[in-house]
C-alpha cells in the first residue's frame, strides 16, 4: 500500500483516539499530532516544520484565527451585558404556542458559541416541556436537537466561516443549499418529537402595546449580531471587519452610569480578552489549516481519490458515509470538515458544487449530533436523566429526512 495512504490512516486513527473518551486530549493537540505522524510518512523532520510554519503564515489561516477567536468571545459578551437574558424573555412573551417556543428557545440559545452550551437551555426547556407533559428523552431530543439546528444557516458559526473559506465560495452561497435541510429538519422534528397531547392552549391575550416592547427589546438585544450580518451579507464588507464592529458595539451596550462607561468600557473589553474568548477554537483553525498543507505537501489527497474512484462507490454515497463517521468520532463539526473538505474538494465536480458541500457539511453534522462526544448531548442527557437509546430511536426519522434533502437536492 502507498506509504501516503498508510501515514493518513494512522494519522487519522491517531487524531480519533487521542481525542476519545479515553484520554481525551484537545482536539487542536490531537490533530497536530495525528497531522505530524502523516508527515513522517512521506518527509523529513524540517520538511514537515516549514509544512507547519506555511500553514500558520498563510493569510487564510491568519484570518480564520481572528474571526473564530471574535465570534467565540461575543456569545461571552451578549450574556455578560445581559442582552442575552433579554432576548430569551422576550420571546417568551412573544410567542404564544408552547411547543415553538421549546423549540425555538435552545435555537437561539445555540447562537453563542458556547461548549456545552445546551446546559443553558436545559432549564427552559424543561419548564416548558412541562407545560405540555413533554416526557424527559422528549426534552434531551428536542434541546439536542434544536439547540443546532442554526448550524445548518447561522452566519456567525465557526463551520460555516470554515467551509465557506476553505471552498473560497461565500458563506450565502453555503447557507443557500443548507437551508432546505434546516427547514425540513425543523418540521419534521416538530411532528416527531410532540404528540397531539403536548399542546397547551394559553387563553390569555395579551395588549399589542406590551407584544410591541417585546419585539423591540428582542431586535435592540439582537443589534451586534444583525449588524455583523447585515455589514457582511448585505454590504459586503470583509467578514473580520464586519465582527470586530459588532464586538465594538456589544462591548458599549447596557451601560447605565454615565461617569463610570469609560472604566466598565473597558473591565468588559479585558473580560473579553480573558475571560470570554475561547483560544482552543483558534488553535483548532491552526491544527486544522496544517492537516490540510500536509494533505497538499505529501500528495495524500490525489492518492485517496484514486482509492475511492476504485471503489465505484458514488460521490455522495463515500461523503455520507465518511462525512456521519468522521463526525461521530471526532464528535466536532468544524474538526470534521477541516479533515474532510481537504480530501474531497478535488473530487467534487464544480457544476454541482453547493449541493455536495451541504451532503458533506450535513453527513458531518448528523454524525456529530449524536455522538457520545459531542458534550451538549452528555450534559442534557444527565440534566433530564434520560438514555441514549430513547433519544437515538427518536432521532432517526428527522436525521434520515435531513440526509434524504441533501441527497435530493444534489440530483435536482
Amino acid at each position: 500500500m502507498n506509504l501516503n495512504i498508510v501515514g493518513l490512516i494512522i494519522g487519522f486513527s491517531l487524531i480519533l483516539l487521542l481525542n476519545s473518551k479515553k484520554i481525551k486530549l484537545d482536539m487542536w493537540i490531537s490533530i497536530i499530532t495525528g497531522t505530524t505522524v502523516i508527515g513522517f510518512f512521506s518527509l523529513s523532520y524540517h520538511e514537515i516544520f516549514n509544512v507547519f510554519l506555511d500553514s500558520i503564515k498563510d493569510t487564510l489561516t491568519i484570518k480564520l484565527f481572528f474571526i473564530i477567536l471574535l465570534i467565540s468571545g461575543l456569545g461571552y459578551l451578549l450574556k455578560e451585558t445581559g442582552d442575552f437574558d433579554r432576548m430569551i424573555k422576550s420571546l417568551i412573551e412573544i410567542i404564544k404556542n408552547t411547543r415553538v417556543l421549546t423549540m425555538v428557545i435552545p435555537a437561539l440559545i445555540g447562537t453563542l458559541s458556547i461548549p456545552g452550551g445546551a446546559i443553558l437551555s436545559a432549564p427552559m426547556i424543561e419548564e416548558s416541556g412541562d407545560r405540555i407533559n413533554l416526557k424527559d428523552y422528549k426534552k434531551t431530543t428536542v434541546n439536542l436537537f434544536y439547540r443546532h439546528i442554526f448550524i445548518f444557516i447561522y452566519p456567525l458559526v465557526g463551520s460555516i466561516i470554515l467551509t465557506s473559506e476553505l471552498f473560497n465560495v461565500s458563506k450565502f452561497y453555503i447557507i443557500k443549499y443548507n437551508f432546505p435541510m434546516m427547514l425540513v429538519g425543523s418540521i419534521v422534528g416538530y411532528f416527531v418529537f410532540f404528540s397531539k397531547d403536548n399542546t397547551q392552549k394559553n387563553k390569555t391575550k395579551k395588549k399589542s402595546i406590551k407584544l410591541n416592547k417585546n419585539i423591540i427589546q428582542f431586535g435592540f438585544s439582537f443589534l451586534p449580531i444583525f449588524i455583523i450580518i447585515f455589514m457582511a451579507l448585505i454590504l459586503k464588507i470583509p467578514f473580520i471587519i464586519s465582527i470586530i464592529v459588532g464586538v465594538v458595539i456589544a462591548l458599549g451596550k447596557n451601560m447605565k452610569k454615565v461617569e463610570r462607561k469609560i472604566n466598565l468600557y473597558f473591565k468588559r473589553l479585558r473580560d473579553f480578552v480573558f475571560k470570554g474568548i475561547n483560544y482552543k477554537m483558534g488553535m483548532l483553525i491552526i491544527g486544522i489549516m496544517f492537516f490540510k498543507s500536509m494533505l497538499k505537501e505529501t500528495g495524500a489527497v490525489s492518492d485517496i481519490s484514486i482509492i475511492f474512484k476504485q471503489t465505484h462507490l458514488p460521490l455522495f454515497v463515500l461523503i455520507i458515509i465518511m462525512g456521519y463517521i468522521t463526525g461521530y468520532l471526532s464528535g466536532m463539526t468544524s474538526a470534521g470538515l477541516g479533515i474532510l473538505i481537504p480530501v474531497f474538494k478535488p473530487m467534487i465536480p464544480q457544476s454541482n458544487l453547493g449541493p455536495f458541500i451541504a451532503l458533506l457539511y450535513t453527513s458531518i453534522f448528523m454524525g456529530y449530533l449524536i455522538s457520545p462526544l459531542h458534550l451538549c448531548f452528555a450534559l442534557t442527557k444527565e440534566y433530564f436523566e434520560s438514555n441514549y437509546k430513547p433519544v437515538y430511536k427518536l432521532m432517526i426519522i428527522p436525521t434520515l429526512a435531513i440526509i434524504l434533502t441533501a441527497v435530493v437536492q444534489i440530483f435536482l
